[in-house]
Parts: C-alpha cells; sequence; structure tokens
C-alpha cells in the first residue's frame, strides 16, 4: 500500500539530505536517461503520471507545450495540491527500458526531490516489468512489444492527477504561473517561456502566501530609547464586531508565520484598520507614542529625480517588488518587547520589523543598499526601500540582470511578491 510513512518519495528525502554513511540505499532512486542527458529519477508507484523538474527539461531541449495543469496528492481529490508548468514527451530509460515519446509532466525544481518521478504511466507500459529483491527494486524489458506502446491500463486511469505527498509536515510549493506576473504584453511566447522557466528556478526568491515570507540574517533593527523614557502603554482602541474578526484573522495569519507572538511585555501599543483603498483595509500598529522617545537613526534616502534621470539608458524595464518587505527584517530581542502591542481581545509583539517604526524605513534601505551594492555601483539596478528597477536593452539582457538579482536575493533570503513584478515593459 502507499501510505505516507512508506512513501518512496519521504524515503527518499531522507537519503538526499542524510550522510551517506548513515543512511542505507534506496533502491527506488535510479540513475535513468531523459532523452540523451543523464539524470537521476525516483521510482514512485503512487503517482500516475511522470513529473520532471524544468531544469531538466531546459538541458534536454524539450518541447513543451505551456499549459498548467492541478495536481492531486494522494488522500486529496478535491484540492489541489501543486501546479504543472506544461505538458512534453520525451525517452526515458530505466536500468535500459526504454519508454519513448513519452508523456510527461513539467513542474518546479522545488516541486519533487529529483529530476523525475517515474509514475504509472511508464510503469504500465505493457513492455515494463518490474520487482524487488533482496532490497533491490528491479526494472527490465519482459517482452517484444513497441517501446512506444501504451497500456491498457494507463487509459484507464482518474481524470484527476494523482502524486504523492514530498511531505506530510509542510505545504506543498505551488510554481509561479504567467497569470501571477505581469509580463509586457508584446514578448513572444518564446521570450515568455524563458522568463517563467527562469522564475521557476528561483521560486524561492517568490512568496504567494505568508508563510513563504523571507527573513534575512543580514541585519537586525533596534530600539534604542532616549534616557528617562518609560514603557508605552496604552488601552486598546475600541472597534466593531466586523473589524475585530478582520483582525483577528489578520493576527492568525501572523502568527502562522511567525510574524509575531504572544507577549508579557510591559509596552502596549493600540492597533487600528487603514483604508487601502478598493474596500481592503491594513492593520497597522499606532506607534507614535513610542517614536516620540526613540532615538534618531537617520539614513539617507535615494532622490528620486536622480533615479529616474538615470533610467534614460533602458529600453525594456522591470519592476520587482517585496513582498510585506519591513516584514522580512528581523528585530532585536529588546526591540520585539518594545513592538508589543494590544487589541480588545489580545497582546502580542513582533518578530519581524512592522510598519510605523520611527527609523524602519531608514533600515530597511540600509539593507537592501548592502544586498545590492555591487548591482547598483554598475548601474545594473536601481533601489528604492522594496522596489527594485531594472533598466535593459532588450529581453537577454533583462534576463541576465534579472538572474543576478534574484541570486542577490536567494543569498540575503529575501523575497519578491509575484503579483507585484513586472517584466519588459516599454
Amino acid at each position: 500500500a502507499h501510505t505516507r510513512s512508506r512513501c518512496p518519495e519521504k524515503l527518499a528525502q531522507a537519503m538526499l539530505v542524510g550522510p551517506s554513511s548513515t543512511v542505507p540505499q534506496n533502491s527506488f532512486i535510479k540513475d535513468i536517461m531523459f532523452n540523451d542527458v543523464r539524470a537521476t529519477c525516483l521510482i514512485d508507484t503512487g503517482s500516475s503520471h511522470v513529473l520532471v523538474r524544468t531544469s531538466l527539461v531546459h538541458r534536454s531541449a524539450v518541447t513543451v507545450h505551456w499549459t498548467p495543469r492541478p495536481l492531486y496528492t494522494v488522500g486529496d481529490t478535491h484540492h489541489p495540491g501543486a501546479v504543472t508548468l506544461g505538458e512534453a514527451t520525451a525517452d526515458i530509460t530505466v536500468d535500459g527500458a526504454l519508454g519513448t515519446d513519452h508523456p510527461v509532466l513539467v513542474v518546479s525544481d522545488q516541486s519533487i526531490p529529483v529530476d523525475v518521478i517515474v509514475g504509472r504511466s511508464w510503469m504500465n507500459l505493457p513492455h515494463i516489468g518490474f520487482y524487488k529483491t533482496n532490497n533491490l527494486f528491479i526494472i527490465e524489458t519482459v517482452n517484444s512489444i513497441s517501446p512506444s506502446a501504451t497500456a491498457e491500463t494507463t487509459a484507464t486511469e482518474p481524470s484527476k492527477i494523482r502524486i504523492a505527498l514530498v511531505s506530510a509536515d509542510q505545504p506543498p510549493v505551488l510554481p509561479i504561473l504567467l497569470s501571477d506576473v505581469n509580463i509586457d504584453a508584446q514578448a513572444s511566447e518564446t521570450e515568455r517561456r524563458e522568463l517563467l522557466l527562469l522564475i521557476n528556478n528561483y521560486r524561492d526568491v517568490f512568496a504567494k502566501t505568508l508563510t513563504e515570507l523571507g527573513c534575512t540574517p543580514l541585519a537586525e533593527m533596534d530600539i534604542v530609547e532616549v534616557d528617562g523614557s518609560v514603557p508605552v502603554r496604552q488601552a486598546p482602541y475600541r472597534t466593531s464586531s466586523t473589524d475585530r474578526r478582520m483582525i483577528s484573522d489578520i493576527l492568525n495569519g501572523w502568527r502562522a508565520a511567525g510574524i509575531i507572538s504572544d507577549s508579557t511585555s510591559p509596552y502596549a501599543s493600540p492597533v487600528l484598520l487603514v483604508d487601502k483603498g478598493g474596500g481592503d483595509k491594513r492593520l497597522c500598529v499606532d506607534y507614535r507614542r513610542l517614536n516620540l522617545q526613540t532615538q534618531d537613526q537617520p539614513y539617507p534616502m535615494p532622490d528620486i529625480d536622480d533615479l529616474l534621470s538615470r533610467l534614460a539608458e533602458g529600453r525594456i524595464f522591470s519592476t520587482l517588488d517585496l513582498s510585506n518587505g519591513f516584514l522580512q527584517i528581523p528585530l532585536s530581542d529588546d526591540a520585539k518587547l518594545k513592538t508589543a502591542f494590544v487589541t480588545e481581545e489580545t497582546t502580542a509583539k513582533f518578530e519581524r520589523m512592522p510598519f510605523g517604526l520611527k527609523g524602519a524605513p531608514g533600515m530597511f534601505q540600509k539593507v537592501m543598499n548592502v544586498v545590492f551594492q555591487d548591482l547598483r555601483d554598475s548601474g545594473l539596478i536601481h533601489v528604492y526601500l522594496d522596489d527594485i528597477i531594472i533598466p535593459s536593452t532588450d529581453w537577454a539582457d533583462m534576463l541576465r540582470v534579472i538572474e543576478l538579482v534574484f541570486r542577490a536575493l536567494r543569498k540575503a533570503r529575501l523575497i519578491l511578491k509575484p503579483a507585484k513584478c513586472t517584466f519588459g515593459a516599454d
């Protein structure tokens, strides 16, 4: 039976992350040929289809039809656990057994633990035989039927694609789709495909949910009060029942993402909901009294006019925006206590730098300047707070610089918001 505790994908994870001297060999992991490219696969009879990483697709020059499809995890046929990026066909050889022009589904590199997941669609080909003996999983060609033939059992597969859970403890990582970002309407299909592959190869620098938010190790913010200060403690502001429910929902999301935690701090600043426009509201903490007794932390901010004058050399432009940028900067232990806030129902403190603190914009700009110092000094990008502006001469130049930005973000553990990223606008 294919259970979570015996899932070969979970066994694969244990083998991949543990020292080879202490982990037994996993016979479900095999070297294969994917077209003419050597790769590593995981044999998974809990997966109905063959899944392949985008990086392997790129290396093997496979032609992909870029149409997303939902993937359903074992035990849940109603809610997709991930989404494919596209479909293709490839020759797949495992232990000398060949399946030619076999359908595969392309997924982001982070979605699967190896290059290829070989599922039942390949295993059920009529000329493929497999068995286990002496802790070895053996695959062989059992008859002379053409390797391009399709098994009858494949045709009767359910219409929903099913994959095994890679981890029962972590939510699935969904790939970035074309609809998640903003790409210039004049970009060709090839240009869009190249960009999407690059984005998903750096999927870890994008956040589609709060739980994917980054937290940089490069700096932490401190709150230094003037001499003679006493803890700021205020009563909560009164709110309507509707606003109280909204505040509670926001705080629950922040707790789940590790942004706030319970507090017994002597500090307590009140919260309020601020209209963002379009019916949306932002939860803010009123730190005005705390800011009055906080020492200045001056830091120079970029001059907007000077920044705009430097964009003249570009023909196309990309803008990248961090997801909740301030909340990706950690606080010192002392500062956490001073950010404590109170609602009509609870108290909590921030683990990350919230909006509204004196000195927060300067601290954030300082971090961004450090992260992108080389790219800024060379004039390849311009940075204003959480906005990264990339002027480019053409699409290839844009992709080259964007990858450099992605690398810097990955190293700094800073995360972008896909919906607020625009690529290749003129």
